[in-house]
């Protein structure tokens, strides 16, 4: 049996369609959890849990969420956005030098995030992304905590974990883990505690986790604006909010307009992306306090208010019940809503991971005043809950609609033929290559990716200062948007073959290594064989 049908049969692989199908399957996802609930009802109000269940989870989530990511990693379906690019700027760090070959400029010109530095002696000890992964699966598993210990205040053992199975189930999560690297990841224990510090007024605690968290990215400041306005007017400490606030200000403001603008004077690419609301920050701000119609006509566009659907599925809609607390995602939820011109695919992106961090937070007190409401059936709530996260994992999960078996199977033939081909190529030379074949050749100074402008002009996009190496693909990744993400068209690789001062020197199945001044190759592309993956899903 291979690893693709053994995970075809185990995971619900492509067994509930895309988007297209959502409403109707999730309204059968919505008819089995309000079944669970009536035949519960009262029945069940405590159920005697181990202690040990809850490590236990964490430990399985994370052996879990590593391995996947790892069988993903080496199956060829990481990419250079974002794990390529993270790997060559820590490598660049072992070595004192900003750069990034990639985005093509220094990272730090995007984002200020000081956790890449502490990471840095982990990622000297194991050179490569495997260590990125080990950590976002090793954070992402650590969230159990906190939110147990928050729910417990407010709920029984056996509903706090129905709550944490119900996070795991999340949609969101799951897509993070799988996609690549994010500091973000790191950042939602701390947030999360920051929470629980927050409603046992353990204000000392609350703000060092909020700064662990604005360390993992410089927007993260703007939750001590939020988590101030709260408690400045939830807990009347007029000072300490304010302070909080003032403080997340000038960290953003230090990073945004200090590191970064020193380190890469060029366009903001989040401005670029929507020039909606302005060019600037400053522009922004303006446009959202003095043209309030104008910027609610952007915000509450269909597919935007879909994005919120799918965020308040997994919980059932009980973070509603808990406004205060969706108020302290409210900076990461404006940020989403303001610079994605589509927002709906946003509830699979690492954007949103700390808008459901919160919203699984509050959806525990939110069980906890419906229950009361309904004289007692917190367990019903809860079960009801996990019915609704299980669904929604089933309906719009990333094996639902992103990936199949081939996605997870590192010792297909395609796989290995990228191994073999990789390994004729040196450990320090220039390379360009695909997105996804950049995660293994990201250690590098010269590493660059593939895109439309290249593809257009040919090589010369290079002038006399062409790349030593090119490895290509002819896969059906090029019409894979997870894989090749609008990098280059098949069309456009295969202008890049017939670059005369090119030829190959390595070649197996799909794959072939281009270097600069072997002898060329006519009609190579005849040679490389088309290898079938899994299905392209375009959402």
């Amino acid at each position: 049996m291979t690893l693709s049908t053994f995970l075809s049969g185990v995971l619900p692989l492509g067994k509930f369609g895309a988007f297209s199908d959502l409403p109707a399957q999730m309204l059968l996802g919505l008819g089995v959890a309000l079944l669970a609930f009536l035949l519960i009802g009262k029945k069940i109000k405590e159920v005697n849990v181990p202690r040990w269940l809850l490590p236990s989870v964490a430990i399985i989530t994370f052996i879990t969420l590593f391995t996947l990511s790892l069988l993903k990693h080496y199956a060829f379906y990481s990419t250079g956005y974002d794990l390529g690019i993270y790997d060559q700027t820590l490598a660049g760090y072992l070595k004192g030098a900003l750069y990034s070959g990639i985005v093509g400029y220094p990272l730090l010109g995007m984002h200020v995030e000081v956790v890449l530095f502490l990471l840095l002696p982990f990622y000297a000890l194991f050179k490569g992304p495997v260590i990125l992964l080990f950590f976002q699966a090793l954070a992402l598993a650590a969230s159990v905590f906190p939110l147990h210990r928050f729910s417990r205040k407010w709920l029984g053992e056996a509903e706090s974990m129905l709550l944490v199975f119900s996070w795991l189930f999340f949609p969101t999560l799951l897509y993070v883990a799988l996609f690549d690297f994010h500091p973000v990841a790191l950042a939602v224990p701390a947030v999360m505690y920051a929470v629980v510090f927050l409603e046992e007024k353990k204000m000392g605690k609350m703000l060092l986790m909020l700064l662990l968290a604005t360390l993992c990215k410089e927007i993260f400041s703007f939750l001590f604006i939020t988590f101030g306005a709260y408690v400045a007017a939830a807990r009347k400490k007029w000072l300490l909010g304010g302070g909080m606030a003032l403080f997340g200000a000038l960290w953003f403001a230090a990073a945004f307009y200090g590191v970064s603008a020193s380190v890469y004077q060029g366009p903001n690419v989040f401005f670029e992306g929507n020039p909606y609301f302005g060019n600037t920050v400053g522009e922004s701000i303006v446009t959202v306090l003095t043209r309030p119609l104008y910027t609610l006509a952007f915000l509450f566009q269909p597919e935007k208010m879909l994005y919120g659907v799918l965020m308040l599925l997994p919980v059932a809609g009980m973070a509603l019940l808990a406004p205060e607390l969706l108020w302290l995602g409210a900076s990461e939820l404006g940020l989403v809503l303001l610079y994605s011109p589509i927002s709906v695919q946003q509830a699979l992106y690492h954007h949103s991971l700390l808008i459901a961090a919160i919203a699984v937070l509050a959806a525990a007190k939110g069980i906890h005043r419906l229950g009361n409401w309904l004289k007692g059936r917190h367990f019903a709530i809860a079960v009801f809950v996990a019915v609704m996260a299980l669904s929604s994992q089933l309906v719009y999960g990333p094996f639902s609609v992103l990936y199949c078996g081939d996605a997870f199977n590192p010792y297909s033939q395609h796989a290995k033929d990228g191994r073999a081909v990789l390994s004729a190529l040196p450990s320090d030379a220039e390379v360009m290559a695909p997105n996804w074949a950049l995660p293994h050749v990201s250690a590098r100074e010269f590493a660059y990716t593939m895109n439309g402008p290249l593809g257009s002009k040919g090589l010369g996009f290079f002038n006399s200062s062409l790349p030593e190496y090119i490895l290509l693909d002819n896969s059906d990744a090029w019409e894979d948007p997870k894989r090749n993400a609008g990098q280059l068209t098949r069309e456009e690789m295969l202008r890049i073959l017939g670059d005369t001062r090119y030829g190959p020197v390595n070649q197996q199945g799909s794959w072939v290594l281009l270097k600069k001044g072997a002898p060329y190759v006519p009609k190579l592309e005849s040679k490389l064989s088309t290898e079938v993956g899994c299905p392209v899903v375009r959402i």
